[in-house]
């Protein structure tokens, strides 16, 4: 069964991230094994709410529940519109971000930037 815990930059140093971004809300996912298999989550990046999700093989179907409730909270906090870049090397993204309500806005330096606005 899948462990939830609130996401953390630690989390990120045990992914292998190249990037370990601070003030994170979202989750962290480890499998029965107690392996990380999943990370989402925002944060603030010069006045923009970015999200991030990376999964190693097929996430835990309590995943998306997971970025939903995640969306609907920055939307309690009054963030209007939260932005994604899309790595092409995963072939489920593009259609994650679709169900998650993310619209393709632009590439900028071959790079898919993703956004999802939200009500607030």
């Amino acid at each position: 069964m899948a462990r939830v815990e609130d996401l953390t930059p630690e989390h990120f140093v045990e992914w292998g991230a190249a990037f370990v971004p601070q003030n994170l809300l979202g989750y962290a996912v480890r499998n029965a094994e107690g392996f990380l298999v999943c990370l989402g989550g925002l944060w603030i990046i010069e006045g923009k709410a970015w999200a991030t999700f990376d999964a190693k093989g097929d996430p835990p179907l309590i995943v998306h529940r997971l970025a939903v409730t995640l969306l609907k909270e920055a939307e309690k906090a009054g963030i209007t519109e939260v932005w994604a870049e899309l790595d092409e090397t995963k072939p489920k993204a593009k259609k994650w971000m679709e169900r998650c309500g993310f619209v393709y806005t632009n590439n900028s330096d071959a790079v898919q930037i993703w956004r999802r606005v939200l009500n607030g």
